[in-house]
């Protein structure tokens, strides 16, 4: 079995725009072509961060790559290492053309002239080669390039093409419409999971006709998201068991969706994970951690104990993503009841204040949905029971029905009865 290995001339282009994606990738060790580039990333990689050590790892490698003089270059790395220097293409590139004038040309006994590489009309950073590529490489090189939509689909799409004909431009588009959509299908999936959002509350599932007050075209509206743009907040506030969470959960799926990056999360839960943050005292990288989500839904807000530590906290969350970051919040108390939640009246009016002044507010009084399921399966049991109590009467009755009758009159056809001994004493009498 033939085995195809990359080495740094398959990759060199897309590692010039990345620099950095040299210190993950699984091939790193194969990408270098001698010993003295592997020890000058193992000495750059100790002296620099990681992002300067593999920028200047890369500027080695193009410059190999450009100039076509791995040997040469080698050289100087391991003189530089020698001496205790650090090794860095524009320091060695001035000193590699001298060196490389003076070495003979073996076919004609010249001195050496670099190469002139062909720039490509209107595009001077690409290269014409003469090297041939090697097409078996490429399911190496596209996962290096880490495109495995591309990997998966590209034999079955250039087949199809040679058969019919499609010019390289169409398949290059199909591939990469491919890559697209998979990417994002993928970056949706992995969103969703993030968010901790619960599974099965959407919009699909959600009762509108029981929240005759929530129209269903304005939570559309909501679900399309325009509303986060601004750092605009979202309330629901309504009696236990209405169907806030439920709705809020809705929303948010809709808007993973569409790309949103949303966080669920219990009030008290969130709360106590900021609180455990402050006491290590990394309450700020906390909160920063959570600037990533356009919004964060708040659940059961109520609920948060009017403790000092807790409720400031809080309001720091709050502040801090006003009018800037989105949060929903679920409340089974109006705002009057809110001074239970936090622990001085000046908090409590600030923390509304900035909850409320770019807000939508849904009101959400109705009957409790877990009180109208319970009433209804008590319901069906009774009917259920009625029914049965039904079926088990009819079926007696039926059964008595086909019982034979005891004594009354006796059927025509019944023959009469012989004369017995009282019957025939009663005769002699007459």
């Amino acid at each position: 079995m033939r085995v195809h290995q990359v080495d740094y001339h398959h990759v060199i282009h897309a590692l010039r725009r990345k620099p950095h994606a040299l210190a993950g990738s699984v091939y790193r060790d194969g990408l270098f072509p001698r010993t003295e580039y592997a020890a000058a990333w193992s000495a750059l990689s100790v002296a620099l961060p990681q992002r300067d050590a593999c920028r200047r790892m890369v500027g080695l490698l193009w410059l190999a790559h450009e100039e076509a003089c791995e040997a040469e270059l080698a050289a100087l790395i391991a003189d530089n290492l020698a001496t205790g220097h650090l090794p860095d293409a524009n320091d060695l590139k001035p000193r590699l053309e001298p060196r490389r004038r003076s070495l003979p040309d073996r076919r004609a006994g010249r001195t050496h002239r670099p190469r002139q590489l062909r720039r490509s009309v209107g595009d001077a950073h690409m290269t014409a080669t003469t090297r041939i590529v090697d097409v078996h490489a490429l399911p190496t090189m596209l996962t290096a390039l880490r495109l495995p939509s591309f990997h998966r689909h590209w034999p079955m799409l250039a087949e199809r093409a040679d058969k019919e004909g499609w010019p390289a431009a169409r398949f290059l588009a199909t591939v990469a419409e491919l890559e697209l959509a998979e990417r994002e299908t993928r970056r949706i999936r992995r969103h969703l999971i993030e968010s901790q959002l619960p599974a099965g509350k959407t919009l699909a599932t959600f009762d509108f006709k029981a929240l005759p007050s929530v129209p269903r075209a304005r939570v559309e509206a909501l679900a399309a998201g325009d509303w986060i743009e601004t750092g605009a907040n979202l309330i629901a506030i309504g009696n236990s068991g209405t169907g806030k969470t439920h709705l809020l959960c809705a929303i948010g799926h809709a808007l993973v969706e569409t790309g949103r990056r949303v966080l669920y999360t219990r009030t008290t839960d969130l709360v106590q994970k900021l609180q455990a943050a402050r006491r290590d005292l990394a309450l700020e990288t906390a909160l920063a951690k959570l600037d990533r989500f356009e919004l964060i839904i708040l659940d059961d807000i109520s609920y948060a104990r009017k403790d000092q530590a807790e409720t400031s906290v809080l309001f720091e969350l709050i502040a801090r993503r006003y009018e800037t970051r989105s949060l929903a919040i679920a409340a089974n108390q109006p705002f009057s009841a809110w001074d239970t939640v936090f622990p001085d009246q000046a908090v409590t009016v600030a923390a509304i204040d900035r909850l409320v002044h770019h807000a939508t507010i849904i009101e959400m009084n109705a009957d409790s949905y877990r009180r109208r399921a319970a009433a209804d399966r008590t319901t069906a049991e009774i009917n259920s029971r009625a029914t049965t109590t039904d079926n088990l009467a009819d079926k007696q009755k039926s059964s008595r029905r086909q019982q034979p009758r005891r004594g009354g009159r006796h059927h025509l056809n019944q023959p009469s009865q012989q004369p017995g001994p009282a019957n025939l004493a009663v005769a002699t009498a007459h």
